[in-house]
């Protein structure tokens, strides 16, 4: 994520690159949430410094979670452009949202990760709800493909992680799509974590101390 993600991190669009060439990463993504507003300052940065650009977006779904979706070919970017025009448009001003009709109209030329964490995945298996998450699998292979289909695994040291992640493993070879390591990055470096975090405080409107904000953060006629 880039500070495109209003209130939720605090690293540069234009920096992404240099942070994935320091790492010895051949590729870097940007996914924003539901944007595409660092995508040309990414993409120069990457084509400078010799990395592979990825353009995606993070798309929250109506029952819960996010869902992250990378262009894999030109006309997938035109897809995914018309997909977050959607989001905005189809729903109140400044709340924008993803709808399965939506994904389903425009998922062509898409990678699709299940969004780690924050993905509704994780949300049904942390709720012991493994049956439905086999169904949700099953509905985004269907959406996307086979090959286009991601399990995203991601090591944030929450007391479930282990646990979570193994069922992730099984239910990927279950459906017969593929695992990757990911997970949201908010910002590059240990001692920058201050700053987002009183980033992410002042959009939800909470104490650094509180767990939950107070902000409202879907309209009220949203689910």
């Amino acid at each position: 994520l880039s500070g495109y993600s209003f209130g939720r991190s605090t690293i540069f669009a234009s920096e992404i690159a240099a942070h994935a060439l320091e790492a010895g990463c051949p590729a870097a993504c940007i996914a924003d949430s539901h944007s595409l507003m660092g995508a040309v300052e990414h993409v120069k940065a990457c084509h400078r410094l010799g990395v592979k650009p990825l353009v995606g977006a993070t798309i929250e779904l109506p029952d819960g979670g996010e869902i992250v979706l990378i262009a894999k070919t030109k006309a997938g970017y035109s897809t995914l452009s018309q997909l977050i025009t959607e989001c905005h448009l189809g729903e109140p001003r400044c709340y924008p949202l993803g709808s399965w009709e939506r994904i389903a109209r425009y998922a062509e030329g898409l990678l699709c990760l299940t969004g780690g964490d924050s993905g509704p995945l994780d949300r049904l298996l942390v709720a012991g709800k493994n049956e439905l998450a086999f169904e949700l699998l099953t509905k985004l292979k269907r959406l996307f493909g086979r090959e286009n289909l991601f399990v995203e695994i991601e090591r944030s040291y929450l007391r479930w992680t282990m646990s979570v992640n193994k069922s992730l493993t099984a239910l990927a070879e279950a459906v017969g799509v593929k695992v990757v390591a990911g997970g949201a990055i908010t910002h590059a470096k240990r001692e920058d974590f201050p700053a987002q975090d009183t980033l992410v405080c002042a959009h939800t409107l909470c104490l650094i101390d509180e767990v939950i904000g107070r902000k409202v953060l879907r309209d009220e006629v949203q689910p």
